[in-house]
């Protein structure tokens, strides 16, 4: 039986800390790094940057131009993997992204960056509800870097939620964390055998 795979976006195959940091450059002249993102609120974990300074980084973001079109992913060879997969099962895309302009032209742009990457999605999916999506959808696995959605989920559907390790991420334990997306990939092929191996890079 062909299964359903489900991906969140940001945090795991869309590098958007890496449109944090360089819109904070911008408007603030402030550099990080992404390794000192170590909590959501930015404001907790870098120096120099307020609480202030996080609404109007917000407030800049959602008028940016095509910010989830332009997203740059984490790499090039993870995308190929997924892409790879997608036209072998069922791939859906569940992301809680917030509206750039509207609804509807985040939506599109997030499906457009899907495509540009050829990756066949059975369905994308813009909703803060992702356990509430993931039962809808019938997922049998999903790969998220938000601990408490990863948790949601499995509190509240029958999908094996897994938790992509990311510094922000450190202070959740659960049995189910991979180092990967490659990792990930290689718990989908112990179910449908599709070639990719269980190796931690």
């Amino acid at each position: 039986m062909t299964e359903r795979i489900g991906f969140d976006l940001d945090g795991v195959l869309s590098n958007f800390n890496r449109i944090i940091l360089q819109t904070i450059k911008e408007m603030f002249g402030l550099s990080y790094t992404e390794d000192q993102i170590t909590d959501w609120y930015y404001y907790n974990c870098l120096p120099g940057f307020t609480e202030e300074m996080f609404d109007k980084l917000f407030e800049r973001l959602v008028k940016k131009k095509d910010i989830w079109k332009n997203a740059k992913p984490y790499d090039d060879k993870t995308m190929r993997m997924v892409a790879d997969l997608s036209w072998k099962t069922n791939l859906y895309f569940i992301t809680s992204r917030f509206p750039n302009r509207t609804h509807e032209d985040t939506l599109m742009q997030t499906r457009e960056w899907i495509k540009a990457h050829n990756i066949d999605a059975a369905g994308v999916v813009l909703t803060r509800e992702k356990a509430a999506a993931c039962k809808l959808l019938g997922l049998d696995l999903f790969l998220d870097d938000n601990a408490e959605n990863v948790k949601e989920i499995a509190e509240n559907s029958e999908t094996h939620c897994f938790l992509l390790d990311r510094p922000y991420n450190q202070g959740y334990k659960t049995d189910h964390r991979v180092m990967s997306v490659k990792e990930f990939l290689g718990w989908c092929s112990d179910h449908n055998g599709h070639g990719y191996t269980r190796e931690i890079e």
